[in-house]
């Protein structure tokens, strides 16, 4: 991947190449006041939340932290996934948008993964959507088809304790 990265960086001053599986190239230049091709990365994080497995994949960036899994927040995309394998059963959630934030959080009921999440675009309001997967069972509250989102009191009110404070959540 380095060298990938190198080697972009050599060639793009001049123009750009690469095939594609159709054998067709591609040229490009650098955006206009940059010398290099701009590269992003996807990234797959995997780790556990009591005995459950969580994978999120897709991710285009992510703020690094000693233990990502506990404390995690990263920009998503159309095709960033949350997956949590519980036992034998994998539960797939599509609640994610452009800024999230999954945290770990013990509970008197067991470990939860609380999944905060909003939108970045023009049309987006500044809440924050909160959603809380119970890790004994893969069930989402809100449920998947509920009408009204959660808002940090909703988010609080359901892991049974104030976790999240003022200004805690994604972006």
């Amino acid at each position: 991947m380095k060298r990938l990265a190198a080697l972009a960086l050599l060639s793009a001053s001049v123009c750009a190449h690469a095939v594609t599986d159709n054998g067709k190239g591609i040229e490009l230049k650098p955006l206009p006041g940059r010398h290099a091709l701009v590269m992003t990365e996807d990234r797959e994080v995997s780790g556990l939340c009591g005995a459950a497995v969580v994978t999120i994949s897709g991710i285009n960036l992510m703020r690094e932290d000693d233990n990502p899994i506990k404390d995690l927040e990263f920009n998503g995309n159309s095709y960033t996934d949350l997956q949590v394998k519980i036992g034998t059963k994998t539960h797939s959630y599509d609640i994610l948008s452009d800024y999230n934030m999954v945290h770990c959080v013990p509970t008197a009921k067991g470990p939860r993964l609380l999944v905060g999440s909003n939108c970045g675009g023009s049309l987006c309001s500044d809440a924050k959507d909160y959603t809380i997967i119970n890790l004994s069972n893969g069930h989402q509250f809100p449920a998947k088809n509920a009408s009204t989102a959660c808002d940090t009191e909703c988010a609080n009110k359901a892991l049974g304790f104030k976790y999240l404070k003022e200004g805690m959540g994604p972006r």
